[in-house]
């Protein structure tokens, strides 16, 4: 009777969370987050994750970090001109270049 569950927890808008307790598994329910997924520097809505560091930057942020990558592997540019919050997008994106 324990693996019954209620009508609500059917629902897709509930997240389904197996614990381990003491005497096997229990099943925990959490709602989901609502909303889309932000952007770490300008709030914006990321659109793909099949690109680089597409589950963290939008398009423009990358697009300046690719240009940052660029000129700093190219010797135009220092580590030091880079603004502080893409320094380490640009270092590990200089690597793959």
């Amino acid at each position: 009777m324990g693996d019954a569950m209620r009508p609500y927890q059917r629902s897709t808008s509930i997240k389904k969370i197996i614990k381990k307790v003491g005497k096997g598994t229990s099943t925990h329910f959490r709602r989901k987050k609502k909303g889309k997924h932000k952007d770490a520097f300008k709030n914006l809505t990321k659109q793909g994750a099949s690109r680089p560091f597409g589950g963290v930057l939008s398009h423009s942020v990358l697009e300046r970090v690719v240009r940052y990558a660029v000129r700093l592997k190219k010797g135009f540019i220092s580590l030091n001109d880079v603004p502080i919050k893409l320094r380490n997008f640009v270092s590990r994106m200089v690597e793959r270049l």
